[in-house]
């Protein structure tokens, strides 16, 4: 499992390809539980990697056994929610959108 940082750069084209490969860069990053960056300009790319930086350095990892698995190879959702302490701000979960249930091998 990795967990993917995209970082979009395109010329100024037409807005169709642009916004065709911001899409499918949102869900690589997404479905991993990263995020994808798309800067205007050079300039903006300090503070994307500053960004990244921060993220790597606040992650937690967690795990998740279900109850009833069933290794069947399909797909399963998961959504990650935290409720934060009282008088802590809204916390912000990204991770991954699920997981597919593998056939055990032996």
């Amino acid at each position: 499992d990795v967990i993917i940082y995209a970082i979009g750069i395109e010329e100024e084209r037409d807005g169709t390809l642009a916004s065709d490969g911001q899409v499918i860069l949102d869900d690589i990053a997404g479905v991993s539980g990263g995020k994808a960056f798309f800067p205007q300009n050079s300039a903006e790319m300090d503070d994307i990697f500053e960004s990244i930086a921060l993220e790597l350095r606040h992650q937690y990892a967690i795990g998740y056994r279900p109850s009833n698995f069933n290794a069947n190879g399909k797909w399963h959702h998961l959504k990650v929610k935290v409720n934060p302490p009282r008088g802590l701000p809204h916390l912000f979960v990204r991770s991954r959108d699920g997981y597919y249930a593998q056939f055990l091998t032996r």
